[in-house]
């Protein structure tokens, strides 16, 4: 009886024992499990804010691109512009001369005569002063 006594309380401290070590096992694994949860939902939260860091940067190039774009137009705009103007200059010179010329031709008769009248004018003047002094 001694010796089933002692064999039962031993049974009993082993599994005492087991228990404990169960329970301490129980524990160990539970916070490892809540720690690879909490490293996985880090590596999640990780990934999401890379993910969206890669996003931003994307949409950012895709906006200096066609800032890049925009700016490449408006200077071909500036100098489509720009040429146009000096064109138009250009044909407005040519005009400008062309209806100088052919006013400088229509009025060039008319100043003869105006100029030829003045001249027998003077003339007509200094032949009667010249006939008032003799």
């Amino acid at each position: 009886a001694a010796k089933l006594g002692s064999k039962q309380s031993c049974f009993w401290k082993a599994e005492a024992d087991f228990a404990a070590v169960e329970s301490k096992v129980e524990e160990q694994a539970e916070a490892a499990w809540a720690e690879a949860l909490k490293n996985h939902l880090a590596a999640k939260k990780h990934r999401q804010l890379r993910d969206e860091l890669e996003i931003q940067e994307r949409r950012r190039m895709e906006r200096l691109q066609a800032l890049e774009i925009e700016k490449r137009q408006v200077v071909l705009e500036e100098e489509a512009q720009e040429k146009a103007r000096k064109e138009f200059r250009k044909e407005l010179q040519s005009e400008l001369r062309e209806a100088e010329s052919a006013w400088l031709q229509k009025m060039a008769p008319r100043w003869r005569e105006e100029s030829e009248e003045v001249k027998r004018k003077a003339r007509s003047t200094d032949l009667e002063m010249q006939y008032q002094q003799q």
